[in-house]
This record gives structure tokens, sequence and C-alpha cells, in this order.
């Protein structure tokens, strides 16, 4: 039996196939991060028609694995980094230590992004507190005059 990346020769058939798919989906999205819509209205709009298809390919795909389409996308996305790093299809192994990885991390910028949150919830209380102060203090001041 030869060495599947996955285990699942149809999901490992899927991520060859999206693999140009996934790529031009992430230049998409690169692209439309550092854009301004407003200055270039006609590219916004043929970029999210790009994004759309593209995605849409890729759920087509996942609901005939019976998994979520960002699931397939992450399987499609690490399954060509290791490709590219290792110049060879990535093991079973590989993917596993990939995706526990990719979860570690991202557990832990959750866990940060939940703590900056609260700080800034604590400044954003804060400056509204001052704020009133110095309205008040204003209205006083202008009741004693």
């Amino acid at each position: 039996m030869t060495e599947t990346m996955t285990r699942d020769p149809d999901l490992d058939t899927a991520c060859d196939q999206l693999r140009f798919t996934a790529s031009q989906l992430r230049g998409v999205d690169e692209k439309l991060r550092t854009m301004d819509p407003i200055k270039d209205y006609k590219l916004l709009a043929r970029l999210e028609y790009e994004r759309g298809n593209c995605r849409g390919d890729i759920i087509a795909k996942a609901r005939t694995l019976n998994m979520p389409w960002r699931t397939l996308l992450l399987f499609v996305e690490e399954t060509d980094r290791l490709r590219r790093k290792h110049k060879r299809r990535p093991t079973v192994q590989m993917l596993e230590n990939a995706f526990e990885a990719i979860q570690s991390a991202m557990e832990r910028a959750a866990i940060e992004t939940d703590a900056s949150m609260v700080l800034l919830q604590m400044k954003n209380a804060a400056a509204k507190d001052t704020i009133n102060a110095a309205g008040a203090g204003r209205e006083y001041m202008k009741a004693s005059a």
C-alpha cells in the first residue's frame, strides 16, 4: 500500500487539486488587506468576485468530503507548505505535528488576544471616566462664573 499524506486518498487528491486555488485565495486576501477600497472600487469588486469563486471551489469539495471548508483549506495549505519545505509529499506524522503546532499557537494567540481586549476595555472605561470628569469640570466652571 502506498503511503498517503492524510490516510484518506480522496483528501489527498483534493489537497493536490486545490493547491492553486488556495494559493490564489491567499493572494486575493492579501491584496484585499492592503488595497484602498475607496480609490480602487473596481479592483475591490473583481477581487471579491475572485475570492468568492475560490471559496466556492473549496466549499464544494469540502461538502463532498463532509468536512468544514476551513478545515479543508488548512489541509491544502499545510500539505503545500510541507511539500515546499521538504521537497516531497508530507507524511501523516508531519501533518499531525503541523496541526498540533498550529492548534497550540492559535490557542496561545487567542488567550493573548482576550487579555489585550480586556486591557483595551479597561483603557476605554478610564478614558470615558476622564471625558465625563472633564465635562463635569467645565460645567462646574461655567456655573461658578
